[in-house]
């Protein structure tokens, strides 16, 4: 088990696996979505340049914003439940208003998502397995929408399949990654 990462949530998947599941969609439903105050808090390793907080921005919402040695990500993210299970679905913002408009249309924004087994002075983030996605989906096309660009997978099915994949991910450890750990830097 990873603990304590000098580095924030999506540097850390990148390193741990070179490949994260993203989606067009977001996996949840409004009526999954939950609040925790457990989760605003600055997260990160004690020492390291690395960290993000996360504080409140609607009644069921949040701003993640990752901050890499003063280099800001910002991010809108939901937690949710599917089956007992909790999830944190984390999208990018916008970005900020001093990078050219044109580099941005050719951005596409992306959902990604994590299993949250802890929520304390520890945050535990699971996220799918790239390669269990990628086999599953390539073994069955029809299973669940995807593309790839530049052979990297990205799932396109709308919300209720892909949800229905991900609740039939639960009960299959193969489907999950590492855990990655976050200490509470702090409040």
């Amino acid at each position: 088990m990873r603990k304590g990462f000098a580095i924030t949530i999506p540097v850390a998947i990148l390193l741990l696996c070179s490949c994260i599941v993203l989606s067009t969609n977001p996996v949840f439903k409004t009526s999954d979505l939950v609040f925790e105050n457990a989760l605003i808090g600055t997260w990160g390793e004690e020492g390291s340049p690395g960290y993000f907080t996360v504080s409140k921005s609607g009644e069921l919402s949040y701003l993640l914003i990752d901050d890499q040695e003063g280099r800001l990500g910002r991010f809108e993210t939901h937690l949710f439940r599917l089956e007992n299970k909790m999830f944190l679905d984390v999208y990018p913002e916008d970005p900020s208003e001093d990078i050219n408009e044109s580099w941005i249309m050719h951005m596409m924004p992306m959902h990604s998502i994590y299993r949250v087994d802890g929520i304390d002075s520890l945050l535990t983030l699971v996220p799918i397995d790239y390669d269990w996605v990628k086999k599953t989906v390539d073994a069955n096309p029809e299973m669940l929408e995807h593309t790839y660009i530049h052979e990297h997978l990205l799932i396109i099915a709308p919300t209720e399949k892909y949800r229905k994949f991900v609740i039939d991910a639960i009960p299959v450890s193969e489907a999950w990654d590492e855990p990655m750990q976050f200490l509470r830097l702090g409040d």
